[in-house]
C-alpha cells in the first residue's frame, strides 16, 4: 500500500494531568507513525506544524487519548 491517509494532532495527558500533544501520520492500513516521540505542552506550535504539513498531506481529525 502506498500513500498517507492523514496527518493529525494527538492529545494526551502528562503526569500532572495537563494536556500534551504530538503529531502522527496514519497509513492506509490504519497503522500510525509518530513524527516524534516527544509530547509537548505547546499546542499552538504543533498546530502550526500541522497546518504546514496539511498543505502537502491529507489532514486527519485530532485524536484525544483517554
Amino acid at each position: 500500500m502506498r500513500g498517507i491517509r492523514g496527518v493529525y494532532l494527538v492529545q494526551g495527558k502528562d503526569i500532572d494531568g495537563d494536556p500534551v500533544f504530538t503529531l502522527r501520520i496514519e497509513l492506509p492500513d490504519g497503522r500510525e507513525i509518530q513524527l516524534t516521540h516527544l509530547w509537548l505542552h505547546n499546542h499552538e506550535a504543533l498546530a502550526k506544524n500541522l497546518d504546514e504539513l496539511a498543505a502537502y498531506l491529507p489532514r486527519g481529525e485530532m485524536k484525544i487519548l483517554e
